[in-house]
C-alpha cells in the first residue's frame, strides 16, 4: 500500500504523541495502526506496555496476526480487549474490594463470568416457567428471540447508565401502540429483576453487572486507575465510533495518561447503534489529541462505487433527490415496474445467474437486505437452490445456515 502524506505522519510520530486518525472505510487507516504498532516494537517498546482496544473482538484481528509475524518482541503478548474485556479482567483482579460492595450471595467464592450463551441459558432457566403462567401471552416472538431481548434490554441499562429497575418505566414511555401492550413491559420488569436477583445470589456476572461494577466501583477507584497507568504507556483505539459512550468517558480520563496513542474514527460509520454505538460521542475524544489527521483516499473501492454511495447517502441526508440516470453505469434498476414481491425475487435470482455466467465466482456476490425474515431468506434460498448457484444466509438474530458451499 502506498502511504498517503497522513499516514507517513502517523508512522514518523509513534511515541510522545496522542493522534486521531479518521477517514473512510478502505482507505487504510487500519492498515497504518498495524504498522504504528510494528514500530513501536521496533523502538524497543515492551509489548505488556501496550493496549489495542476495539469495539469486538474480530476486529483486533489485524493485530494479532501482524503480531503472530513479528519475530520479535519484548514481554509478554500485547493486550487486545474490548472495554468489556478490560471489564471483566479488572473485576476478576479487585473481586476482593467489591465483592461486599454489590451483594453477592456468596462473596467469600469467586465470580463466574457469563457469556452471551449462559446468560441466556440462565435467562430461560427462569423465564420459561413464567412464560407457562401466562407471561408474555400477548406476545407471537420466539422464546430464545425474547431471551435475548429481555438480555439486550439489561446490556443496555449498564451501557448507557441507568438502574434496571427502570427499564420498564423507560419502555412504557417510548411505546407508541395499543396501550393493552403496556403489560408486556412490566413482564420484562419481573424477568430482568428475577435474573438480577438470581445472578447476586449465585455470584454470577453477565455483561450487564459487570460494567456496572466496572463503571461504578473499580473505573473510580485510584487503585485500579493506577494500575492501569502503570501497566499501559500506549494505545491504539480502533474504530472508537462503535462503542458506546461510556466507553468514552472512560477514554477521555484515560487518554492523557498515555505516553502515546492512535485514535482511530471512521466517518459514515457507526453500525452498531442499535447496541449503543454513538460516534458523535467519539468524536470527543478529538480535542485530546495533538494531531488530527484525515486520510481520504479508499484502496478498496471503486470510483464508481464510491459514487453510488454520495448518490444513495444524499437523499437519505434528505439534501438532494437521487438521480437514477447519473448512476446507470454502477446501479442496474429493473426496466419494468416489478408489482409482487416474487417478481422481484425472481428478477434477483436471474440476475445472478447472468454474473455467474459472465465468470463472476458466487464468492463475489452479496444479497443484502435492511431485514431478512424468514419468508425472505427461505425464498430466496429456495431459488438458489433451483438455480444450482451455492449460497450463505448470515443475519445478527440466528447463527449462519448455508446451503452449499459459498
Amino acid at each position: 500500500m502506498v502511504l498517503t502524506d497522513s499516514q507517513q505522519q502517523v508512522l514518523s510520530n509513534v511515541v510522545n504523541s496522542r493522534i486521531f486518525l479518521q477517514g473512510p472505510a478502505g482507505c487504510g487507516k487500519t492498515t497504518t495502526a498495524v504498522r504504528y504498532l510494528q514500530r513501536l516494537l521496533q523502538q524497543g517498546i515492551s509489548t505488556s506496555s501496550i493496549l489495542v482496544l476495539t469495539p469486538q473482538r474480530t476486529l483486533s484481528l489485524p493485530y494479532s496476526s501482524a503480531m503472530s509475524e513479528t519475530a520479535h518482541f519484548h514481554g509478554h503478548p500485547v493486550s487486545m480487549l474490548t472495554m468489556g474485556g478490560l471489564a471483566r479482567r479488572m473485576t476478576a483482579l479487585y473481586w476482593p474490594l467489591v465483592k461486599d460492595l454489590v451483594g453477592f450471595g456468596e462473596p467469600n467464592k469467586p465470580p463466574s463470568f457469563l457469556t452471551l450463551e449462559s446468560a441466556q441459558y440462565f435467562m430461560a432457566f427462569l423465564v420459561s416457567p413464567l412464560m407457562d403462567q401466562g407471561y408474555f401471552s400477548t406476545l407471537t416472538m420466539d422464546r430464545n428471540r425474547l431471551y435475548s431481548q429481555i438480555i439486550d434490554n439489561l446490556n443496555k441499562s449498564a451501557i448507557i447508565g441507568f438502574p434496571h429497575t427502570e427499564i420498564a418505566e423507560r419502555l412504557k414511555s417510548a411505546w407508541v401502540g395499543d396501550s393493552s401492550q403496556l403489560r408486556v413491559f412490566d413482564d420484562v420488569q419481573s424477568c430482568v429483576n428475577l435474573f438480577r436477583a438470581f445472578c447476586l445470589k449465585n455470584n454470577l456476572l453477565d455483561y450487564s453487572l459487570q460494567i456496572e461494577i466496572f463503571n461504578h466501583l473499580i473505573w473510580p477507584s485510584q487503585l485500579c486507575r493506577g494500575y492501569l497507568s502503570k501497566t499501559y504507556h500506549h494505545l491504539i483505539y480502533d474504530n472508537c465510533e462503535e462503542d458506546p459512550p461510556f466507553v468514552h468517558d472512560i477514554m477521555r480520563e484515560w487518554l492523557p495518561g498515555f505516553d502515546s496513542a492512535l485514535i482511530i474514527f471512521d466517518e459514515n460509520a457507526g453500525f452498531r447503534r442499535f447496541l449503543g454505538a454513538d460516534p458523535n460521542s467519539a468524536l470527543s475524544l478529538l480535542p485530546l489529541c495533538d494531531k488530527h489527521l484525515n486520510s481520504d483516499k479508499t484502496f478498496t473501492s471503486s470510483k464508481n462505487l464510491q459514487e453510488l454511495s454520495i448518490g444513495l447517502t444524499l437523499p437519505l441526508n434528505k439534501t438532494t433527490n437521487l438521480d437514477i440516470q447519473s448512476l446507470r453505469e454502477v446501479l442496474i434498476v429493473p426496466e419494468e415496474e416489478l408489482r409482487f414481491y416474487p417478481l422481484m425475487l425472481d428478477w434477483v435470482t436471474a440476475k445472478i445467474q447472468a454474473l455467474i455466467a459472465e465468470g463472476t465466482p458466487p464468492s463475489q456476490i452479496v444479497i443484502l437486505a435492511p431485514y431478512i425474515s424468514d419468508m425472505l431468506r427461505f425464498s430466496l434460498m429456495q431459488r438458489m437452490n433451483d438455480a444450482q448457484v451455492p449460497v450463505r444466509s448470515h443475519r445478527p438474530s440466528r447463527a449462519s445456515a448455508a446451503a452449499g458451499a459459498p
